[in-house]
């Protein structure tokens, strides 16, 4: 077994819990192909019980280090959103590294996100009551789409939510661990930035957003920032909300004390604070 099946077969949440998903009763969930650059991407549908109009919306991109599938973890996640919070997610199941190196879920997210923002009121929702949201790889990833849109002069969503987002793929995992050896979070770190960035594309801002100047940042959507305590990415999460607000951009800002790396989805320590940080950037710019 090579180590990316490895990763992959060691992924944590591949299964949803019945017993979860009971908890959050929702209308249902659909499918979509949307139409992108490299193809048809697969968006999974969540649709609220409530029949409100225009429904609140969320366009989520999932973590697991841009070479992790969608997995169990991500449905409950989204489930759980829909139905407390009474909105549309749209859970992009975007390509995944090494066979889909940078940029292509980038360029792919893009294109969705744009697309989407296109046909909002065919789902019932519309472009002003909808959010950007990523955790860990997918946090990188709507910052990534957020300064493209941006560039484009394409429209923006309403605010943007990132949770522990890697935003500076060019510094050794190692040294942001703080260590001379590498211990497994940031051995694994680098295995993914190498299958990720195979073509030497790490010092671009799409790919690090922490390397993105003033000009860059400035008139991107508000932000929440949400970083974890014992996450060797917190102080990255952290310095990259700095520069927005240096750039004027609306930010907020929480780092969850004792929290670790992915535990807003896979619901440990912290996940309930960070839970109704997300919710009330919802009921602040959604409506």
């Amino acid at each position: 077994m090579d180590e990316l099946e490895k990763v992959r077969n060691q992924a944590i949440g591949k299964e949803a819990d019945p017993a979860y998903l009971e908890k959050f009763p929702i209308k249902g969930r659909e499918d979509l192909m949307i139409p992108t650059r490299s193809g048809d991407a697969l968006v999974h549908l969540y649709r609220p019980q409530a029949l409100t109009s225009p429904l609140p919306a969320v366009i989520n991109f999932h973590g697991g280090g841009f070479v992790k599938g969608y997995r169990g973890r991500d449905i409950e996640f989204s489930q759980m959103m829909a139905s407390r919070e009474n909105c549309l997610v749209f859970d992009v199941d975007y390509k995944v590294a090494p066979e889909n190196p940078y940029p292509c879920a980038l360029e792919e997210g893009e294109d969705v996100v744009t697309y989407l923002l296109a046909h909002m009121a065919e789902y019932g929702s519309d472009r002003n009551h909808t959010a950007l949201m990523g955790e860990s790889s997918g946090g990188n990833l709507v910052i990534g789409i957020s300064l493209k849109l941006k560039e484009m002069k394409a429209p923006q969503p309403s605010c943007v939510i990132c949770c522990y987002p890697p935003c500076d793929l060019v510094t050794d995992p190692a040294v942001k661990a703080g260590t001379k050896e590498a211990d497994p979070m940031s051995e694994r770190g680098r295995l993914y930035n190498s299958w990720y960035l195979p073509n030497g594309r790490n010092h671009e801002i799409y790919a690090s957003p922490l390397l993105a100047s003033q000009d860059d940042l400035a008139q991107l959507p508000p932000f929440t920032v949400i970083a974890a305590e014992k996450d060797i990415l917190c102080r990255e999460a952290l310095e990259f909300a700095q520069h927005l607000i240096e750039a004027g951009v609306t930010v907020t800002v929480k780092k969850v004390l004792e929290a670790k790396h992915a535990f807003l989805v896979s619901r440990t320590a912290g996940y309930e604070e960070a839970e109704q940080v997300v919710f009330q950037t919802f009921r602040s710019f959604l409506g």
